[in-house]
This record gives structure tokens, C-alpha cells and sequence, in this order.
């Protein structure tokens, strides 16, 4: 019936406010007081959650809203980061991708990608990365290495079939 703290408190109190209208002992005409109900949901927490397993939570639909909520406050933060870096180093625009067990769940332009005709940066947006791809690549090797699935001692006609097997002497 609720899902949240705040949802639980409230249906909490609209529980007690049933249950004083239902006790002939407590019920005032057709009034029921704030206090009386607050303080029968205080004290019949076994009556709400009897009440309460009568309306299953969609506990799919919650996680799926906390999923939703994390995202959210992870694309904020991956946002600030951005704009922190971007303007530390002084660059025009930036793309950014984040995937998680292979799936991209993060991608967007910042700044430009051309200053000069003011094109924005989009997902989409390829940029010239020059010599970084060197360090990329090195920082991606050395994961491989760490991870035991690459051996420096290895030749790399052993690993790639298409590679030519030259031998020298």
C-alpha cells in the first residue's frame, strides 16, 4: 500500500482513522480526531500491517523508480564532473559515454564541437583524439594484464590469427 516512509506514515494514519470510525467505543459521530488516529497507528502497528499485505506493493515498479532516482542523481553528478573538467583544462566541448555490463547507460555532449560555427557537442559527435588514444590504449592493455587475460611474454602472432608470423633471427 505504500511504498516509501512518508507513504507509510500517511497510510498509516488513514488506516488508524478507519479503524476509530469502525470501534463504536471511539467514534464520534462522523469526526474523527487527528490525535486519536495518530495515536492508534502508533499503537496497533499489527492491525496496519494486516491491512497493509492486503494491497501488495509492486515492488518491480519501486525498484524500477529507485533505478530511475540513481540515474538521475548519477547523470547530475557525471554532469558537474564534466563542467569541472571542461573548464580546469580550458576545452570546448566534451562527449562522455558510461556503459555498464556492456550496456551504455549514459551518453551526451557538453560545450562545442566546433567553436568557430558554434556546432554543440552531441552523443553522436566524433571527435579527433590525436595522441590520447596512445594512453587509452596502454590504460586498457594494462586492465587486460591485471586481469590476466594478456601475457607481455606472449608474441602477438599467438594472439591474432590475421597477424603475419615473421620470424626473426
Amino acid at each position: 500500500m505504500a511504498s516509501s516512509a512518508i507513504g507509510l506514515v500517511s497510510a498509516s494514519l488513514g488506516i488508524a482513522a478507519v479503524k476509530i470510525l469502525a470501534d463504536p467505543k471511539r467514534n464520534r459521530g462522523s469526526r474523527v480526531e487527528a490525535d486519536d488516529a495518530t495515536d492508534l497507528a502508533l499503537k496497533d502497528v499489527s492491525f496496519i500491517s494486516e491491512v497493509e499485505a492486503l494491497f501488495p506493493v509492486d515492488r518491480e515498479a519501486q525498484i524500477q523508480r529507485e533505478r530511475a532516482d540513481q540515474s538521475k542523481r548519477a547523470s547530475a553528478a557525471v554532469k558537474d564532473l564534466v563542467q569541472l573538467r571542461m573548464t580546469e583544462c580550458g576545452a570546448p566541448g566534451m562527449i562522455v559515454g558510461v556503459a555498464v555490463n556492456g550496456k551504455s547507460v549514459f551518453k551526451a555532449g557538453f560545450g562545442f564541437a566546433d567553436v568557430e560555427n558554434r556546432v554543440l557537442a552531441q552523443p553522436a559527435t566524433v571527435m579527433r583524439i590525436a595522441s590520447i588514444s596512445k594512453a587509452m590504449t596502454l590504460a586498457a592493455f594494462g586492465r587486460l594484464m591485471d586481469e590476466g587475460k594478456v601475457d607481455l611474454d606472449r608474441r602477438v602472432a599467438d594472439l591474432v590469427e590475421e597477424w603475419p608470423q615473421v620470424r626473426h633471427s
